[in-house]
């Protein structure tokens, strides 16, 4: 007899498979178990996997039988379904028996069961992916353009990088560079790496704790103070956000930046014929950064368009699976700078699982957008070239990350507002 099942349509994209195997099909599972036990126990005088299946099932009880069987049996009779039914799995099934194929204790209880062994898998499927409208959505790029404004503050920010850094006597005030020995303490605490020596600051610098620009201003080397700034927000460890730390500055050296002027010199400084060639080429990266900047944003809405237009539920297998791509990434990533994970933890005062949570949102729409962009695909019948597929080889790329990258061009051509 031929097995017999039932899918039923779980939440969360999920299946319920209730499969039924008759016992003629099981009689044949059995001996197939026996001829396993006579391979893992050899008999003496018999060569394994050649003893008469007479003498086996005499030296096999019939609950160890029943248990090797079911190991043959149920990992292919689920494939059988999986195939006929043509699901796509994802992971390994939950298996539960039917009660009147169990004891109390939920084992399988071969001496009583006598109709067909019934079990249920619950796995995990390729979710269905309902697309919604994809095509002219009408979205429209929009390039920033460059001014003399954002030219003359590249050529500032050029300057000050070949600035000549000459020591003074005078007060400290903006823009100088200051090189101070710091003490950070919380609640009379010294913070850990909260004590640094002869460490460069440069008054004015927007990436310093707000308040500690001003409270050094004016101070000549030397010079001491003790003061208190309240930490913003976004401050790490997160324990120490909006926290009041005092503060204690010893001020060992004042230096001030000698800009050189905007002339030939300079421009031949940087390799250049001429002013007018430097404000040519700020003025060329410059519009290719917003170029850029505006390829990102029109890709981020696009997606974030498509993603309100599709319906689709995501299974945890998928969101545990990107989880675990974005540690990787996360810990390659550190590595590459000299860190590693744990230290990153410690300085956001985080745990792991913290940060699993924190990232799930994040993995949640990478998973959707993968799979809104492979349906998209499908349907339009993109796919890579074969030349196309040998570049993508040669850079390290496979054909998946490939395919991806076609269709979001696509999108990005059929949507794009003239």
């Amino acid at each position: 007899m031929s097995l017999t099942s039932e899918v039923r349509i779980l939440p969360k994209s999920r299946v319920e498979l209730s499969i039924a195997i008759p016992q003629e099909r099981m009689h044949a599972y059995r001996i197939r178990a026996a001829e396993r036990f006579s391979k893992e126990h050899p008999v003496p005088g018999f060569r394994p996997g050649k003893v008469p299946l007479s003498l086996l099932l005499e030296r096999i009880d019939k609950e160890t039988l029943e248990r090797i069987a079911l190991d043959i049996a149920i990992p292919e009779t689920y494939q059988e379904v999986v195939t006929t039914t043509s699901l796509k799995p994802l992971g390994v099934p939950a298996i539960e028996f039917d009660s009147e194929s169990s004891s109390r204790e939920g084992e399988l209880a071969p001496s009583v069961v006598e109709g067909p062994i019934r079990y249920r898998a619950v796995v995990a499927v390729m979710p269905e992916v309902q697309l919604g409208a994809y095509r002219d959505l009408k979205l429209t790029r929009t390039v920033v353009p460059v001014k003399d404004a954002d030219i003359e503050r590249a050529l500032s920010e050029l300057r000050e990088l070949h600035a000549e850094l000459r020591r003074v006597t005078r007060p400290a005030k903006n823009r100088d560079i200051l090189s101070v020995d710091l003490r950070m303490s919380h609640n009379g605490v010294l913070l850990e790496n909260g004590s640094l020596t002869n460490h460069p600051l440069r008054l004015g610098d927007e990436t310093l704790i707000p308040g500690l620009s001003e409270a050094l201003m004016d101070l000549t080397a030397g010079e001491t103070k003790t003061f208190t700034l309240i930490l913003p927000k976004n401050y790490r460890p997160q324990r120490l956000a909006n926290e009041t730390v005092t503060f204690t500055v010893t001020v060992r050296e004042i230096r001030e930046m000698l800009l050189p002027e905007t002339d030939l010199t300079f421009a031949k400084r940087l390799g250049l014929p001429s002013i007018d060639e430097l404000r040519t080429r700020i003025t060329r990266e410059l519009t290719r950064q917003r170029e850029a900047d505006a390829d990102h944003t029109f890709e981020r809405r696009l997606l974030a368009k498509l993603r309100e237009n599709t319906s689709l539920e995501i299974p945890d297998e998928l969101i545990t699976e990107e989880l675990r791509r974005m540690k990787d990434e996360l810990t390659t990533s550190l590595g590459s700078r000299g860190s590693s994970l744990s230290e990153y933890l410690d300085a956001l005062d985080k745990t792991e699982k913290a940060l699993l949570i924190e990232l799930t949102p994040a993995a949640q729409e990478r998973v959707a957008i993968a799979l809104i962009l492979k349906a998209i695909a499908d349907r339009e019948k993109i796919t890579p070239s074969k030349e196309e597929e040998k570049t993508m080889v040669h850079a390290g790329h496979g054909r998946a990350h490939l395919k991806i990258e076609k269709v979001l061009q696509w999108l990005k051509e059929v949507n794009t507002s003239s």
